[in-house]
């Protein structure tokens, strides 16, 4: 148990043969993970904190002490400070505003080639196109202004429309997908999120042999190690938190769980510890952040800001309603590559890449150098101890030229300015968001307590048996205001004396 514990402090070495990395390293990698998966690269990106206080903010949830923070920066204790207002939400209606010029926009895309030999190709592929209509305008006979427009409408459509084979098959498979799985939602979800965040992340992916594109909640992706990085995908670890039904985790892993892992997972029990943190939790960092603040009750201010957005802390691993914490897990690792060093049939030298078991044929005048180059690889734990799918990434998105370059799948972009830490609009906004409530909320106190002119009403003057309300009914209602002048004092000097015979 202690071996296990302290592998998951300490990064197991990457820099290792492919038959090096067994079960035990490859757990050792996504257990170490785990211990950051509330972590974030703070030299860039946000807090977690800051971003839930901004998503509840747009949502109508006041974080109070980080009102108190603008609207008292000296932290000075008075009575003016607020404790408890009521917040209207100036912002949301000029957020909403851009979410939804964004969603009126077109939504438009195309698939071209790019690479020089795919040019050349589509080039003289639509260059015997053309040849080909040319022939048959002059064969069809038309006539002088049928041949005209004729011509027109093959010049556009040549220079707007056309397209070669591949681009066609690639254009009809994504228009398929697009619509399939609502691309033009995901990127109007991303730019709302890039404006309460300052950040939006989408992960393509292949599972059960279909590609996927999926909207990443920036609250549950955690980056490890991007240096100033605006990017998510240059991070060495990628750490994906969130909670699924068991259902849900059946119908993605299906293929790799084992009947006894459907089993543990459909009887899987909510077990609550709120409020008991042991250190078989997952919010170490986060904890850690809460002890140096030194606030008092800032476990719970930010358990309840958390928990609000859907993140739970409870050491079994799961929320309040049994949904089981999944963890996806990517991270750099390191492979050995051949460059083997050939001749072709014209005697030039020549390169070509194969994988560490590649032995080379010195009769053909085969060299060998050895280099390692990055490799992401990837992890998925259920609950506490269900591992699955610990393996390289089946898709890198390598480059030629540099084999060390690859990508995760995981695009993401921080909108900051050289390399300083990110703004959102919500965090430009923020400041007087808060002004406003507080001035909204001190003008409501302060009309509340002005009463305005205050009438003087002697008790002398009302006619005998009637009571206050009766007099004020006859005053506002009849405009009438029914005194009694024979109304006699009832003791002291006016005593026997006409109630209205001075002028009070």
């Amino acid at each position: 148990m202690l071996t296990s514990r302290i592998n998951s402090l300490i990064l197991p070495r990457q820099r290792l043969s492919y038959v090096k990395k067994n079960k035990e390293w490859r757990r050792d990698c996504v257990d170490y993970a785990d211990r950051h998966s509330f972590y974030n690269n703070e030299r860039v990106r946000k807090s977690l904190q800051n971003k839930i206080i901004n998503l509840n903010l747009y949502n109508g949830i006041v974080d109070i002490r980080d009102l108190t923070n603008v609207v008292n920066p000296h932290q000075i204790d008075a009575s003016f400070v607020p404790d408890n207002i009521p917040h209207h939400p100036i912002m949301v209606p000029k957020v909403d505003l851009l979410v939804g010029e964004e969603i009126k926009r077109r939504f438009d895309w195309s698939v071209i080639v790019t690479n020089a030999d795919g040019i050349s190709k589509k080039e003289e592929d639509k260059k015997a196109y053309l040849q080909q209509k040319l022939t048959e305008f002059l064969q069809a006979n038309y006539k002088d202004d049928e041949l005209k427009a004729k011509m027109e409408e093959l010049a556009k459509h040549m220079k707007y429309s056309w397209q070669d084979i591949r681009e066609k098959m690639a254009n009809q498979i994504l228009k398929h997908y697009s619509q399939e799985q609502r691309f033009d939602r995901i990127f109007n979800d991303c730019f709302k999120e890039a404006l309460i965040f300052a950040e939006e992340i989408i992960q393509c992916d292949i599972i059960h042999d279909e590609p996927v594109m999926t909207k990443l909640n920036p609250l549950k992706v955690h980056s490890v190690r991007s240096g100033n990085s605006d990017r998510i995908e240059d991070s060495s670890i990628i750490i994906i938190q969130d909670h699924w039904s068991p259902h849900k985790i059946i119908d993605v892993y299906h293929d790799e769980l084992k009947p006894e892992d459907i089993d543990y997972i459909m009887d899987y029990t909510q077990t609550s510890s709120k409020g008991s943190y042991s250190d078989d939790q997952n919010n170490h960092v986060l904890l850690r952040d809460a002890l140096n603040t030194g606030v008092e009750g800032m476990y719970d201010t930010i358990f309840n800001l958390a928990e609000l957005n859907g993140h739970f802390f409870g050491s079994n691993y799961t929320d309040d309603t049994g949904n089981i914490r999944v963890l996806k897990v990517f991270w750099k690792s390191l492979k050995e590559i051949k460059r083997v060093k050939f001749y072709d049939e014209y005697g030039e030298e020549q390169y070509k890449i194969h994988s560490e078991e590649y032995i080379p044929n010195k009769d053909l005048g085969e060299e060998v150098v050895s280099l390692w180059v990055n490799e992401w690889w990837e992890g998925v734990k259920v609950g506490k101890d269900i591992y699955l799918n610990i393996r390289p990434r089946k898709v890198q998105y390598n480059k030629i030229n540099n084999p060390s370059v690859c990508h995760p799948g995981i695009i993401g972009q921080i909108y900051n300015t050289n390399q300083s830490k990110a703004v959102s609009l919500v965090d430009r906004m923020k400041n007087y968001q808060y002004m406003y409530d507080v001035i909204w909320d001190r003008l409501n106190k302060a009309i509340s307590t002005n009463y305005g002119k205050i009438f003087e009403l002697d008790l002398a003057k009302v006619p005998e048996n009637w009571e206050v309300e009766k007099w004020l009914h006859f005053a506002i209602v009849n405009k009438i205001a029914v005194i009694d002048s024979f109304k006699e004092g009832q003791q002291g000097a006016a005593t026997g004396k006409l109630a209205g015979s001075m002028n009070t």
